[in-house]
């Protein structure tokens, strides 16, 4: 009887432990941090699902085959840490380094703990592995959002004021002196001009950072970027083309007027800038049907393909990754706002935006609208 209830006591034990033992491998491997166990002599008893795909870890590949030095070569600063967070008084130490994971440097928090086994001997370390990317992007979206705010306070009120005051001298000017307006007229609508394109870019950057919402309306989008592309025209150099090719089949979305509007003149900008020796622009339309787009989820759907293209010097290789990053320019002088406002509203549009470009031939950035 002794025995008989001394194998039931194990089998509930081992159940018991198999269980817990479940438990804790189920917690370290949903873990959205990477989870490394180490043992007093650095070497490797433990790496979790989030670890491993971080750094293309091979699935069949054994734990205790693995050495720490090789999983961030060549990080020596992740190596140094390590050693001197081993390195008696046992206690918690954490820092943030910049390491190569995925084919890209990402400022990584290393959280280093000691686990102690009874009162003597060295402990175990569990390592905690935090990408600090988001947090980074998270901070700089604030920064963008309280630059907005100043922007708009320091630039958008006082352009207000600018134009009210240049009306009324026109006004003057027109009632006093009327053989003037011929010669003065051309020169304050110029200013005027100026004063909206201003205005209208300040509401842009305002849009850029979600402080004022969409307005979203019905239009025939072919017959819309048609009269984009004729004013565009007026003021193009005089060594510069700009032709519309328009899609065969109607073309009906709901689209932010102005914020589209403002993604092609961003795009035509960048065209012209491309080509400093003059050459040609091309906007054109097509449907696209049934298309499952790289990073968007859901079904298939249809598409209408806007497509700027240039004959100018082309886009850089290691350029292209970083062309939609709020503080890249390749320009002297700019802001790099430009190509990160015409992403954001591709993507609050439930877009799409790629970009092609060969060195000495030209570019073309392709915009999928979803039709509704």
């Amino acid at each position: 009887i002794f025995f008989i209830w001394g194998s039931i006591l194990i089998n509930r034990l081992l159940r018991h432990n198999r269980l817990l033992t479940g438990i804790q491998a189920l917690a370290v491997d949903s873990d959205t941090r990477g989870l490394l166990l180490l043992n007093s002599r650095q070497q490797i008893r433990l790496i979790n699902n989030t670890l491993r795909n971080w750094i293309g870890l091979d699935w069949e590949q054994t734990v205790r085959k693995l050495k720490l030095k090789d999983l961030f070569y060549p990080s020596a600063d992740f190596m140094s840490f390590i050693s001197q967070a081993m390195t008696a008084p046992y206690h918690r130490h954490q820092k943030i380094i910049n390491i190569k994971v995925s084919n890209k440097v990402r400022p990584l928090l290393i959280v280093i703990e000691p686990i102690r086994q009874g009162f003597s001997g060295k402990p175990y370390w569990l390592i905690l592995i935090t990408d600090q990317s988001f947090n980074n992007q998270l901070q700089q979206a604030k920064m963008w959002t309280q630059m907005a705010q100043k922007v708009a306070h320091d630039i958008k009120n006082p352009l207000s004021a600018i134009l009210l005051s240049l009306q009324q001298l026109q006004l003057k000017y027109q009632k006093r002196i009327p053989e003037a307006s011929v010669e003065f007229d051309p020169y304050v609508s110029r200013i005027m001009e100026r004063i909206e394109s201003l205005r209208q870019m300040t509401r842009n950057f305002m849009k850029f950072v979600n402080i004022e919402n969409k307005s979203l309306s019905t239009v025939q989008f072919n017959d819309f970027l048609n009269e984009i592309c004729e004013n565009i025209r007026l003021g193009l150099p005089s060594d510069i083309d700009l032709e519309f090719k328009r899609g065969e089949n109607p073309l009906t979305l709901q689209v932010d007027t102005d914020q589209i509007q403002s993604v092609v003149e961003n795009l035509v900008a960048n065209a012209i800038n491309a080509m400093p020796e003059g050459g040609r622009i091309t906007v054109s339309t097509l449907l696209a049907q049934g298309l499952q787009l790289n990073g968007l989820a859901g079904e298939p759907r249809d598409y209408v393909l806007l497509e700027v293209l240039d004959t100018g010097i082309g886009i850089p290789e290691q350029d292209r990754e970083l062309l939609f990053d709020p503080d890249f320019t390749a320009s002297e002088g700019g802001l790099g706002l430009g190509l990160s406002m015409v992403k954001k509203i591709i993507d609050d549009h439930d877009g799409h935006i790629d970009v092609t470009s060969e060195p000495g031939t030209g570019t073309v950035f392709s915009i999928y609208l979803p039709i509704n």
